[in-house]
């Protein structure tokens, strides 16, 4: 069996830190999660054995859900197994409500979140 690369290694020990939950200007928001994805999707054609990190998120998020869960876990689900990364990218309603709440940008490293972070003061970068 293969061994995953360093760089999966990497993304996989700091996957769970940094969680926002702000309340502020949604044109803010809409670019942070915007970029945040963009940088995702690159990760993710660059190494697509990182697409294993969001699908466990996804899994893990189905197993604790509530009887009314969220439905875009099933559609999450399904667009990272098929690899259709631009889905996240649509700069359309549709687009932006997939990228809320995503498990596609776990395969960020946290310092690089924290750099897309600080080119946004008022989601709290400084």
């Amino acid at each position: 069996m293969r061994q995953p690369s360093a760089k999966l290694r990497q993304v996989r020990r700091c996957s769970n830190q940094l969680h926002l939950d702000v309340v502020t200007q949604p044109e803010q928001r809409y670019a942070f999660r915007l970029e945040m994805h963009q940088d995702a999707v690159r990760l993710l054609e660059d190494e697509p054995a990182l697409g294993a990190i969001p699908l466990e998120v996804v899994q893990r998020w189905m197993a604790k859900a509530h009887p009314n869960w969220d439905p875009r876990l099933e559609q999450w689900k399904r667009l990272i197994q098929k690899r259709q990364w631009t889905d996240f990218l649509a700069q359309t309603e549709a687009g932006g409500e997939l990228r809320r709440g995503s498990p596609v940008t776990f395969v960020v490293p946290a310092d690089t979140r924290l750099q897309i972070l600080q080119r946004y003061p008022i989601l709290g970068g400084r």
